[in-house]
């Protein structure tokens, strides 16, 4: 039996019967994978601690299709994240959106990294969420590939819009998004530190995740304003 370790976090927990789940798991190797873990729904199995959702640790799996978790090394359970519900229910969204836009074993380490950090900060930091949202979606736009160009719009500037089809800032009259793009640019350019401590209006931030979300809903088919209405249905 060949095992193989992945450094994983777990997006989702599946209850199958009494004793066992599935757990979607998003790894620094494999990318999102789906593995089978006997007897981590039973309280003195040494897999229930490391199969709650958030759980960031190293996962030994063996099989060639179907994956069975055998072992896990937890490194951090984000249980914090557990204890805040408005921080649990901003996680649940940050794993949504990982489930919806990695196909199965779709590897990316940018991702994975981007994750575990949102992951940790939203723990430390709930005060932050709003900003780790637009950052943490501006980069997610970013690794898929579909980064709109905003390198004409200055700090300054009035009077342009971005063009969702295109994904082009344009310049015209009666419609005025400067404000949003120059967000969106800035959690690219600037350090996390540094973005997350700036004193970014909160309308402003909404704004920009909501330009965001539908512009991914267009070009990557992923109903993400909806996923989001129902996080604040949730907080509501």
């Amino acid at each position: 039996m060949r095992l193989v370790e992945l450094e994983a976090v777990v997006l989702q927990r599946k209850r199958i019967n009494t004793q066992d789940c599935y757990l979607t798991l998003f790894s620094r190797q494999m990318g999102r994978v789906d593995v089978f873990a006997r007897n981590a729904n039973h309280p003195k199995s040494p897999l229930t601690s490391g199969s709650s959702p958030f759980s960031y640790g190293l996962y030994q799996v063996s099989g060639k299709g179907s994956l069975q978790l055998r072992s896990i090394e937890l490194k951090e359970s984000f249980y914090g994240l557990r204890e805040n519900f408005e921080s649990m229910l901003m996680g649940s969204f940050f794993s949504k959106l990982m489930l919806s836009f990695f196909q199965e074993k779709q590897v990316s380490q940018t991702a994975f990294e981007l994750f575990v950090n949102m992951l940790t900060l939203l723990q430390k930091f709930p005060v932050y969420k709003e900003k780790l949202l637009v950052y943490f979606e501006a980069h997610l736009i970013e690794i898929q590939g579909i980064q709109p160009d905003l390198s004409c719009v200055k700090e300054g500037d009035e009077g342009y819009y971005l063009s969702m089809e295109t994904g082009e800032a344009i310049r015209a009259q009666g419609k005025d998004e400067t404000k949003e793009l120059l967000l969106w640019k800035a959690a690219l350019e600037m350090n996390l530190s540094t973005f997350l401590n700036h004193p970014w209006d909160e309308d402003l931030l909404e704004k920009t995740w909501r330009m965001m979300e539908n512009y991914l809903h267009l070009h990557l088919g992923v109903d993400v304003p909806t996923l989001h209405r129902e996080l604040s249905d949730y907080m509501t």
